[in-house]
């Protein structure tokens, strides 16, 4: 999916765009953004600070709201169907079988070419097989590799 970005007019991919948001990219909305921070910052420093704190809390108060927005958007799951997910698979990685070292939820791993949810991974595996860009043939020589050189 493209969309056309309002500020810059190039023709972006939908990751290019904040979920759910305005009609320009990331990158102009950044730049839109860090200006009207400074602004802000240096006209009234007080309300900057409290608006600061204000947000903070917000985002801690609604994390789980934040959550499912984004595995709407991302991959067309609710939370439930997540969580449904996860106790299916002990909160554990499909692929080492260890919960997530970072603390962070397991990632949600899906197909780039079909958008098909295969499971759930911790962020070592899930980066892992998007490093080798998804390919079995890469996997399989990697694994080659490993065997050439084991004990080295």
């Amino acid at each position: 999916m493209t969309k056309i970005c309002s500020i810059c007019k190039i023709i972006k991919t939908k990751g290019d765009f904040h979920k759910g948001r305005r009609s320009y990219c990331k990158n102009c909305e950044n730049v839109y953004n860090k200006k009207r921070r400074n602004e802000k910052r240096n006209s009234d420093p007080e309300w900057y600070n409290k608006e600061l704190e204000r947000r903070r809390k917000w985002y801690k108060d609604n994390k789980w709201c934040i959550k499912a927005n984004n595995l709407k958007w991302n991959y067309n799951l609710t939370l439930e169907e997540y969580n449904t997910l996860n106790e299916n698979q002990n909160g554990i990685c499909a692929i080492c079988e260890n919960k997530c070292s970072t603390g962070r939820s397991l990632a949600v791993d899906h197909n780039h070419k079909t958008n098909k949810i295969r499971g759930l991974l911790c962020s070592n595996c899930n980066s892992g097989l998007g490093s080798f860009k998804e390919s079995i043939k890469f996997l399989d020589k990697a694994i080659e590799y490993l065997h050439k050189y084991e004990g080295v």
